[in-house]
């Protein structure tokens, strides 16, 4: 009986062990070969960046006994002599003669960041904002495509805002009609236990309310002027001074605009726009566009006990097409391949199923609207934070009929999605053990 056993256990070792055993080495020597017969971590993604020769304007002032500032991307020395003045306000006259103009390519621009920290460093462009964003990041994260980089880039605020403390709770109380906003949260429970159906009537009206109320309450801030209310000259992105980082520590950047008619009557001129990540600070300024309104909104019904998560359109531009490009009142997304941001809204989990809610477009359950925009909508991904991870969802499909706008192939895509969900899923981790604080990385 033994010896059967053992003679037979040696036949299935011989014949069904031994070859995979014997093809082990070779898999292993030819996986080992075609990683070291590779250019060392450089995606084709980042060479492109790399080698692009494509110059960008560059502008700079020295002043006397105090440190060179200077422009990235526009070479208009008016706005950036504004600037100037906003940054050194005892400088009384500035010779316009004495900025320099020049041009640096994307080589340059990881020189050009500690400029960007410290405050002297204009951002005069969106196209601007996103090569040194871009320049940041690939020396980061050579090893990661620019499209995993973005996501990233959503995941990482998205993180910070589920995880940062607020008191909407309170806030909505005093603000909104608590009744209403029980009764509200009620019915989203209650709209799951029923499966896949349209919102009943109750239940779009109370979030018709609360987009209402969003849309009576948080104006959408184009480029006006806060003391004459007149259009002003958009003049870069700079960093938040230390009253607002004080506020916000996770805000990265601030917008910066001139009024001409307060600067001819002699007023001060230059106003500043902080993009808060915080959303008790958006509620208490209430100032902000699609970026800050979809993530307060976001925050708001997690706190209802929804579930939600905030979805991100972004589209591409031609890189360095136009240095001259005209501010559009959107968020803007800091990152590769000159990537911006349309817009942003987000979905909650109701009749289970993800219905689209849009803060600023008092939009429910309307996935098609952006297609009567007129726009080429290239990604829409949505951004959830559960318990212990982190989801990443490819969302254009439902928002769009044709995508293909992609410069990403389907492979691309679905293995970026995959990495930067394991990324983020280990953030949210991180933060649900408080192992991390509230800034953004």
């Amino acid at each position: 009986m033994n010896q059967r056993f053992f003679t037979n256990l040696r036949f299935f070792l011989l014949v069904f062990l031994l070859p995979s055993t014997v093809g082990l080495p070779l898999a292993i020597s030819t996986r080992l070969h075609a990683q070291t017969s590779l250019p060392p971590s450089v995606p084709s993604s980042v060479e492109s960046d790399a080698t692009n020769s494509s110059e960008i304007p560059f502008l700079t002032y020295t002043p006397l006994s105090l440190p060179p500032i200077h422009a990235l991307g526009s070479s208009n020395k008016t706005l950036f002599s504004h600037f100037i003045t906003h940054k050194y306000p005892t400088l009384s006259s500035l010779p316009l003669s004495a900025i320099t103009t020049s041009n640096v390519n994307s080589t340059h621009l990881p020189s050009l960041i500690p400029f960007f920290k410290n405050g002297t460093l204009l951002l005069s462009s969106s196209t601007a904002a996103t090569a040194l964003r871009n320049s940041l990041t690939a020396s980061h994260n050579r090893t990661t495509t620019a499209f995993e980089r973005l996501l990233q880039t959503y995941s990482d605020r998205i993180t910070t805002v589920a995880f940062n403390p607020n008191n909407l709770k309170g806030y909505l109380a005093a603000s909104y009609n608590e009744t209403e906003l029980k009764i509200l949260s009620k019915q989203i429970k209650s709209s799951n236990r029923r499966l896949f159906r349209p919102p009943s009537a109750p239940l779009t009206a109370s979030l018709r309310d609360l987009l209402s109320f969003f849309k009576s309450n948080y104006a959408y801030y184009y480029s006006s002027c806060p003391s004459c209310t007149c259009e002003s000259d958009f003049l870069g992105f700079t960093v938040p001074n230390a009253t607002e980082s004080s506020l916000d520590a996770t805000s990265t950047r601030c917008e910066l605009y001139h009024c001409a008619s307060c600067h001819a009557a002699g007023r001060p001129a230059t106003s500043r726009f902080p993009r808060y990540n915080n959303v008790t600070q958006i509620t208490i300024t209430r100032k902000g566009r699609c970026g800050e309104y979809s993530v307060l909104l976001y925050a708001i019904l997690r706190s209802l006990g929804a579930n939600v998560r905030w979805v991100v359109d972004w589209r591409y531009a031609t890189a360095w097409a136009c240095h001259t490009f005209v501010h559009t009142p959107c968020m803007l997304a800091l990152c590769s391949h000159v990537c911006r941001s349309d817009h942003v809204w987000v979905e909650v989990w109701i009749e289970r199923r993800w219905v689209h809610l849009d803060p600023c477009e008092n939009a429910v359950d309307e996935p098609s609207l952006y297609q009567h925009w007129g726009k080429n909508i290239t990604n829409v991904v949505a951004f959830e934070v559960r318990t212990w991870r982190g989801v990443i969802t490819d969302r254009t499909s439902v928002y769009s009929e044709d995508a293909t706008m992609r410069e990403e192939s389907e492979e691309e895509v679905a293995e970026g999605e995959v990495r930067a969900e394991k990324r983020f899923t280990r953030r949210v981790r991180r933060m649900r053990w408080g192992r991390e604080g509230g800034e953004l990385i």
